[in-house]
């Protein structure tokens, strides 16, 4: 035991000289982090405040990300240069700099478009920097530093609560609240402690990841006097659990296809716990399936990517009934580019031969900035598909002359509330949100200093209002006598 906990502090010592700059960073980051939790309810009257507030949280935790994949990158090309790391470093702070003073601008969709840019950088240098493709061409290697790097995140998980149940045990005994201090200690033990811990079991991009990969078969032992009995817990254990959920999101998928109601956020969840399990399963399996000989590991490993095309065909049908229906939406956008991503992996699970898996990590990281931040980003081609509706509706009620009158915007929008309830709801519902994000295309129709919303109403008249709400319906339970003066 003093044995392991000398040679992992002797790898924290030496996290320290190669990546320096990273674990600067991990330092950086509980203190930048603290002052933002402290004032992210501020209202500064300046300016410079509110970006340095923004910055403390923008900041740092990338910086770390870039600095760990510089020192790796570097690494791998045995290079000891500084000069990378001062371009990456400094790189990133004129582009923070530049993006959290972006992002305080009052246009709704500029914002919203620095915003996604800022969480673009964020997933996708986390998924590269994991993946390891940047600093790791051979796929052989790469399951080696994957596997390392997962067993080291485990060792940091626990050696992080560990040292967070000492510390609060240090705090409880010298008297100290805890509850004033909670936040600071969260940060500074997740994200300070845990990087640190994390970035000392990274392994080194050389010699020791050419072993060739093997497969520990989790096994029990039943021993007694009489019997000693191997339990291999891949078939008795991984593969029920696997197959129980397989069934039961197939008959999800049935069910949802038979009564033809599509519930996309619990498709979604299905489509994604189940992609993520054939993935965490094909990683844990890879040995056994470039492996020549046959095992039960090779064949279950190439079965399972087959159960994940009830859900993805089902999802497919839903994103598209959805969209005919109630036409495009930036959500409904979203759901097709996961959807696309999860065919695709599916495919290239099914037949490797197609495309290297390793490189489904570059796919993802395509359909994720396509979504965002692309040309054809989705929030963008929703707000244009949206205004062409709008005026495809307004031209063919006969109206030329925009922007249109108050009145007359309420005599179009009664009119089509009588003609077709279902196209009036869906334009009505795409004004209103174009309207509160204060669209200034939408202007170019309708009159922009009024309330739309209550425009686009539908107008109720009282023989409706009696029928549908009763409010003019006398209660059962009233008395005459309670009106009566004593």
């Amino acid at each position: 035991m003093l044995k392991s906990l000398k040679e992992y502090l002797g790898l924290v010592r030496n996290a320290f000289k190669r990546f320096p700059v990273a674990i600067a960073f991990a330092i950086l980051t509980p203190i930048a982090l603290s002052y933002f939790y402290y004032n992210a309810d501020s209202n500064p009257p300046h300016l410079i405040q509110k970006i340095f507030i923004s910055w403390c949280f923008t900041y740092p935790v990338e910086a770390m990300f870039i600095a760990l994949t510089t020192s790796l990158i570097q690494e791998s090309r045995k290079s000891s240069s500084k000069l990378p790391q001062i371009l990456s470093s400094v790189s990133w702070l004129v582009i923070s700099i530049i993006l959290v003073y972006l992002v305080h601008t009052p246009d709704y969709y500029n914002f919203r478009s620095i915003l996604k840019t800022i969480i673009c950088i964020y997933v996708i240098s986390f998924v590269v920097l994991s993946s390891g493709i940047l600093f790791i061409k051979d796929e052989n290697r790469l399951w080696n530093f994957q596997k390392k790097n997962f067993e080291s995140m485990t060792t940091a998980i626990t050696a992080t609560i560990i040292l967070t149940i000492l510390t609060s045990i240090a705090f409880d005994l010298m008297s100290l609240k805890i509850t004033e201090y909670h936040s600071i200690i969260f940060y500074l033990f997740f994200y300070s402690v845990f990087s640190i811990f994390c970035m000392a079991g990274i392994p080194r991009i050389d010699e020791s990841l050419d072993e060739t990969p093997s497969l520990k078969v989790l096994k029990i032992i039943i021993k007694s006097k009489r019997f000693n009995i191997p339990i291999n817990l891949n078939k008795f254990l991984i593969l029920p659990l696997y197959a129980a959920y397989a069934i039961f999101v197939f008959n999800y998928s049935i069910t949802a296809l038979c009564k033809w109601r599509f519930d996309l956020e619990g498709i979604l969840d299905h489509a994604s716990f189940l992609t993520i399990i054939i993935s965490a399963l094909n990683t844990y399996f890879y040995p056994a399936l470039i492996s020549s000989k046959p095992s039960f590991e090779k064949t279950f490993a190439r079965i399972i990517p087959y159960t994940n095309i009830p859900i993805i065909i089902t999802m497919t049908i839903g994103i598209v009934e959805r969209i005919s229906e109630y036409g495009i939406s930036e959500n409904r956008l979203y759901y097709l580019g996961i959807n696309l991503f999860f065919f695709i992996y599916t495919v290239i699970r099914i037949i490797p031969k197609i495309i290297p898996t390793k490189y489904t990590v570059i796919i993802f990281c395509t359909i994720f900035t396509a979504l965002m931040i692309g040309p054809i980003n989705a929030i963008d081609v929703t707000r244009n598909v949206w205004l062409s509706n709008i005026k495809e509706n307004l031209t063919a009620e006969g109206y030329n002359t925009f922007p249109l009158s108050e009145e007359d915007s309420k005599t179009f929008f009664a009119n089509l509330w009588k003609k077709d309830e279902h196209k009036a709801s869906i334009l009505a519902s795409q004004v209103r949100i174009l309207h509160s994000r204060h669209d200034e295309k939408l202007y170019q129709y309708f009159p922009e200093n009024r309330n739309l919303a209550d425009i686009t109403k539908k107008a109720r008249t009282i023989s409706s209002t009696v029928k549908n709400d009763k409010i003019h319906t006398m209660p059962k339970s009233f008395s005459k006598a309670g009106l009566t003066k004593k």
